[in-house]
């Protein structure tokens, strides 16, 4: 899987280039048939499922494997904070203003199925 989402934007230039060198006189670039919009769709979906697994998901920081074993999450503070809340007044006018809230600042706990590698991630959420 890890190889196949590398290279999942190999064919991208491929048939960017087959297109461009079968251009007749009168035909414009841009004007795509039924199968090359499905090649660069599924280009483009495997290019972004390629940057999700590689840059987003959660990986042990020792071994670099993924999918971690959630252990659970333990609350370390609780404080007042602000975020921006949109407020809508009649006629379509809306307006952005600050507004306090209540904070926790958790640790979510890890570990490694692969080399047992234990970590923790500090996240802060608001609390409902």
């Amino acid at each position: 899987m890890n190889s196949l989402l590398k290279w999942a934007c190999l064919p991208l230039p491929i048939v960017l280039a087959i297109r461009y060198f079968s251009l007749q006189p009168n035909e414009h670039f841009f004007a795509l048939n039924n199968v090359e919009l499905y090649v660069f769709g599924a280009c483009a979906a495997l290019g972004i499922i390629s940057f999700w697994h590689n840059l987003i998901r959660e990986r042990c920081p020792q071994c670099k494997t993924y999918n971690p074993i959630f252990l659970g999450e333990k609350e370390v503070d609780r404080f007042i904070g602000s975020k921006e809340a949109k407020g809508e007044y009649g006629e379509g006018r809306t307006t952005r203003h600050q507004v306090s809230t209540t904070l926790a600042k958790l640790n979510l706990y890890y570990s490694c199925p692969n080399c047992s590698y234990k970590w923790h991630n500090v996240v802060k959420r608001e609390v409902k």
